[in-house]
């Protein structure tokens, strides 16, 4: 079982992340915006962390940056609700990038399979 952070600022999108990461069997704790999640990295251990690209103040983006720093080999997967342009700066900071729920959970297990290997 793993343990995954879920980072958005949507309550719905956060239950449906749980829902989904439960079902597989792993533990999924929440944040709803990007410092507290940093914060919940310094004092649990996670298997991967799932962010939201633009949730207020702190964006996802950023707060991939500040995990790779602090947990390099984290496996970081940044969540986009659209699919236009996508920054150099967005996938240098994930180990994976997903547009919209249809592959979050088959996402998350290859990131975990990966790190671990």
């Amino acid at each position: 079982m793993a343990t995954i952070l879920c980072i958005d600022d949507e309550p719905a999108v956060l239950k449906l992340y749980g829902a989904l990461l439960e079902s597989k069997g792993h533990k999924a704790l929440t944040a709803s915006d990007g410092l507290t999640g940093i914060a919940l990295t310094r004092t649990h251990a996670f298997n991967a962390v799932v962010l939201d690209s633009s949730i207020p103040g702190l964006d996802g983006i950023h707060v991939a940056q500040v995990l790779r720093e602090e947990h390099p080999a984290l496996p970081v997967v940044i969540w986009r609700g659209h699919s236009d342009r996508t920054s150099k700066s967005t996938t240098s900071s994930a180990d994976a990038l997903l547009c919209g729920f249809n592959t979050v959970l088959l996402t998350v297990e290859k990131v975990l399979k990966d790190s671990m290997s």
